[in-house]
């Protein structure tokens, strides 16, 4: 396809959001640059580098001299004869590479100091991949330099270690439940959140004055058609990032739905073939093992990688329409579908939100407190919210009422399932909207075309569904609760949630009558609740 080096970039960050900004500000205050790569940082910004004064620096961190060493005479840079120390390593390298790998070298400590061991080694399997596949992709693909390639893949994911950090077994949880499910990290993060780890990496990286180019590739929208638009390095440097970041998704993660945007971008960006991307993951796996080796990183035993593209290939050429549709881009809708998953996300979503909620210390005596609102405005703010839950009721059953008109036209069935949770003590904010994260979760789940639902009131959920008959709706109903009771069991023994007792009515009509009120469904479904309650069942009633 043609490509345009003139085209305008699309802009390299959004509007920053609260909760982001917070975390930001804590992390950038928790993790500084170790001194010897801020010392590196300041030489190298210099005109005229004293390659002495660099290597005296460097030479400060024994461990971290080794590192270097070993990774420059690794078959990673391919050179001629070996190095045996920094005067030859800058010789032959350059500056600006032995600066690349000092920053990529010289992370936090505190970095790691909360990740569990099985995240650790998730951590370290993909980001090896990903900053070796970066680094092959810029130098054999794009005939450009690899070591700006090779560190963007290599720091992409300190925005996880940082969220890891912050939130502990929340985040946790929730990243293990996205491996589990194989997931798209970024985009379940930013449906949820408003960001995602990347940007958050990229607002790290800016507060160690890292160049703006490489933090750049970290935090840019990974959208195909624009990141295809140009062939100057720094578009180079961006599609590098992504590729390497997809490849290592693929092979490390076993994340096979990433396949068709693989495909995808490699054609966008370079007009690689499947043979081609073959050829390029065959090389991958001895050097991720080598720089894993020299970084002391254990990694857990692999499957082949390219045993996992093979399977991908196969998976995505078996069965055409459903498994090309099971395999493509899934929309974070999708990829939040499972109950469980919607529940961690939940909680994610709480405890970034009491983060964002947390004052800093010096900007709490300037925040506005509620009692401290005018009584008029306090009047308005209560009207609004008591207005909300009216609106989604009003809404529902006007679409109650016009699916009982099509049904009545149709000659169909018509079904209401209500289902509803009690819980002892009763429901704070917070836990109330873990919880409405799972009914939509479950609801989404129901599996009756063309299904609609609602919160019609607090703790509910209102299930329509047309053309189907009571004893389906019963199926449905019990599925559901299966759903919710399995992940609420889990939320209550962690202590997220208190002990629920979840109950279901179901209502239905044969055919509605001329006539037929709408609200009658509504209110028989409610009473079978009301009646299952004590039981935590189904209870239905047809409608004559």
């Amino acid at each position: 396809m043609p490509t345009i080096n003139s085209a305008p970039t699309v802009a390299a960050t959004k509007p920053s959001s609260p909760p982001l900004a917070t975390l930001v500000r804590r992390s950038s205050s928790l993790y500084t640059l170790p001194a010897v790569a801020a010392e590196v940082l300041r030489l190298t910004e210099c005109p005229q580098v004293d390659a002495q004064a660099l290597k005296e620096c460097i030479e400060r961190d024994p461990a971290l001299t080794a590192k270097v060493l070993r990774v420059v005479n690794s078959s990673l840079f391919g050179l001629s004869s070996g190095v045996s120390d920094l005067n030859q390593a800058v010789a032959m390298l350059g500056v600006k590479p032995l600066k690349l790998l000092v920053l990529g070298f010289s992370l936090p400590e505190n970095l790691f100091v909360n990740v569990a061991a099985e995240e650790l080694q998730w951590y370290w399997r993909t980001t090896l991949a990903r900053a070796v596949a970066a680094r092959e992709i810029s130098e054999h693909v794009f005939g450009k330099s690899g070591n700006d390639a090779f560190l963007a893949g290599l720091l992409q994911g300190i925005g996880i270690l940082a969220l890891l950090g912050e939130l502990g077994a929340t985040y946790a949880e929730f990243i293990s439940r996205v491996i589990a499910e194989q997931g798209d990290l970024s985009g379940i993060e930013d449906a949820a959140l408003g960001f995602d780890h990347r940007e958050l990496t990229a607002a790290l990286l800016t507060q160690w004055r890292l160049p703006n180019s490489l933090v750049d590739a970290i935090r840019q929208p990974r959208v195909i058609r624009i990141l295809a638009r140009g062939t100057d390095d720094a578009h180079r440097l961006r599609q590098s990032a992504h590729l390497g970041d997809l490849l290592a998704q693929l092979v490390a993660q076993r994340r096979i739905k990433v396949l068709p945007e693989l495909l995808e971008a490699a054609d966008a960006y370079a007009g690689l073939n499947r043979d081609q991307l073959n050829a390029l993951v065959a090389t991958l796996q001895e050097h991720v093992e080598q720089l894993a080796d020299v970084l002391s990183v254990s990694l857990p035993e692999q499957t082949d990688y390219l045993e996992v593209v093979a399977e991908a290939h196969e998976r995505l050429a078996g069965v055409a329409e459903e498994t090309t549709k099971q395999l493509g881009p899934v929309s974070a809708d999708d990829e939040m579908g499972s109950a469980e998953l919607a529940g961690k996300t939940a909680l994610l979503q709480s405890a970034v939100a009491t983060l964002a909620e947390t004052p800093d210390v010096e900007q709490g005596d300037s925040q506005l407190d509620s009692d401290s609102q005018e009584p008029a405005e306090k009047d308005q703010n209560c009207a609004r919210e008591s207005a909300k839950p009216q609106a989604v009721a009003q809404s529902f059953e006007n679409r109650l009422t016009l699916t009982v008109g099509q049904c009545r036209a149709a000659r169909q069935p018509l079904s209401v399932i209500w289902l509803a949770v009690e819980a002892s003590p009763s429901l704070d904010s917070k836990s109330l909207a873990v919880l409405n994260q799972l009914f939509d979760a479950v609801c989404r789940q129901v599996d009756h075309e063309g299904t609609d639902f609602s919160a019609v009131e607090p703790a509910t959920r209102a299930v329509l569904l047309a053309d189907c008959e009571r004893s389906e709706a019963i199926d449905l109903a019990h599925q559901a609760l299966q759903r919710l009771r399995s992940v609420l069991k889990q939320l209550a023994a962690g202590g997220k949630l208190p002990p629920c007792t979840l109950s279901a009515g179901v209502a239905t009509v044969a055919l509605a009558p001329k006539n037929f009120p709408p609200a009658a469904l509504l209110e028989t479904a409610q009473r079978c609740q009301a009646a299952a309650q004590a039981a935590g069942t189904v209870k239905s009633l047809e409608i004559c």
